[in-house]
């Protein structure tokens, strides 16, 4: 009768242990998702970035009567 409550005591950490794992596995993926996001969302940044820079400067090139090659 002695061993039960060791037993009892190790099932009990196991499944602490167990529900700490899935929590810890659940908390990686929900960061992956939102890192995934987060990249995608920076990478449409950058892009628009770019673009808005290559008008800007075809509008300089323009207001100084040279060709923009976004016209050619």
């Amino acid at each position: 009768m002695v061993q039960a409550p060791a037993v009892v005591e190790v099932s009990l950490a196991r499944k602490r242990s167990e529900d700490t794992d899935d929590k810890i596995l659940t908390t990686l993926v929900g960061l992956a998702e939102r890192l995934t996001k987060l990249e995608s969302s920076q990478r449409v940044r950058d892009e628009d970035e770019l673009i808005l820079g290559a008008v800007e400067n075809c509008i300089f090139t323009s207001a100084l009567g040279a060709k923009c090659a976004i016209d050619q």
